[in-house]
């Protein structure tokens, strides 16, 4: 959908919305020196205005459907080699853009290789 975010939920949108962020990331050569692999940790959160959790829950489960497992996908450049979700994130309910809301999250370990030539 349209309210899918990068770091931020900027104001004034519509909830529930979802936001992904870098974690940490770990660059590596592969082989033959023309591969070179980067394993990423993202944070992913689907935020709600304060209030039920049970659409939190259906949006998370949705994005796991659709992540988890991921692999072997050609990009521009590239592939995604991998997609793994490592465990769900407690965290506390919290002002994004300035609304009161409850989030749910999840860290995922994206594996991508970059072909130079």
């Amino acid at each position: 959908g349209t309210n899918i975010f990068a770091r931020v939920i900027p104001e004034g949108v519509a909830y529930p919305a979802v936001v992904y962020q870098l974690y940490s990331s770990v660059d590596g050569i592969g082989s033959g020196f023309s591969y070179y692999l980067t394993t990423s940790m993202y944070v992913v959160r689907a935020a709600d205005r304060v209030g039920s959790i049970a659409g939190l829950d259906a949006i998370m489960f949705r994005i796991r459907q659709l992540l988890h497992g991921q692999a072997n996908i050609i990009l521009a450049g590239g592939a995604m080699l991998a997609c793994q979700r490592e465990r769900n994130l407690q965290e506390p309910d919290r002002p994004v853009a300035g609304v009161e809301t409850r989030t749910l999250a999840a860290l995922y370990r994206v594996v991508t290789q970059e072909v130079y030539p």
